[in-house]
């Protein structure tokens, strides 16, 4: 069932970098479905680089850590007077900072985990094991109206600091402005969300040696092991 257009809607996912960019797209189904809507996101204090002066997002909400914090948010929150909450996360955590809000339509995956559904004012069913998470994110807002035609988007935000390192990188490394770059991170948190090193090393060469792709891989600290891994498989360095 589609909703009218909303004036104002909370979307929570505060963790982490990987689960945030899969929520890109549905952010840009909401903001092309109603562009006059202004769309706030809750997310960790430690990923909220990420969405900051995004030009999608109203405003952005540092999601609580402490007891303290969400006593002092959810404050904030009820000031905001949400039309509508969509929690991407589907936990207890991220249902109750919803709940909090005092908004009264509170949106969720239906499989929600934790018991978090019990706090959902509207429950959207949505497979699990058949779809990856950009699509399940995509199904849960075009149930309610959004426009999700097309490929998915991902409307990722930066600004002239970031274009300007990443210019002194590229002239560092010898790839000119015009050339094609894919950048792998092989690293993740958890055996069942790691790819094999290898299997990396062989997309990257697919990559370089029949598109031409100029190949970085990235990741902090703790993806340096899988990066020299994937780095001492690949054939094109």
């Amino acid at each position: 069932m589609a909703v009218s257009a909303p004036d104002h809607i909370l979307i929570i996912k505060p963790s982490s970098f990987g689960d945030i960019v899969h929520g890109l797209p549905a952010l840009a189904a909401v903001k092309r479905q109603w562009p006059s809507t202004r769309v706030d996101w809750a997310v960790k204090r430690q990923w909220a680089e990420l969405l900051t002066g995004h030009p999608l997002i109203g405003r952005v909400i540092s999601f609580p850590s402490t007891v303290a914090e969400a006593f002092r948010s959810c404050m904030d929150l009820r000031r905001e007077r949400y039309d509508m909450v969509i929690d991407l996360q589907g936990l207890l955590r991220s249902a109750l900072y919803g709940a909090a809000s005092g908004c009264r339509t509170r949106v969720g995956f239906r499989d929600g985990r934790e018991g978090s559904t019990l706090f959902y004012t509207r429950t959207i069913d949505v497979s699990r094991s058949a779809v990856h998470a950009v699509d399940r994110n995509l199904e849960l807002v075009r149930q309610l109206g959004a426009n999700v035609d097309g490929s998915a988007r991902f409307p990722i935000h930066d600004g002239d600091q970031e274009r300007n390192w990443l210019g002194r990188l590229w002239r560092e490394r010898g790839i000119a402005e015009a050339e094609p770059v894919c950048a792998f991170h092989p690293a993740a948190r958890g055996f069942v969300k790691k790819w094999p090193v290898e299997r990396f090393a062989r997309a990257a060469d697919e990559l370089a040696g029949k598109h031409g792709f100029n190949i970085v891989i990235i990741g902090g600290d703790s993806a340096k092991e899988d990066a020299a891994a994937m780095a001492q498989r690949m054939k094109r360095r």
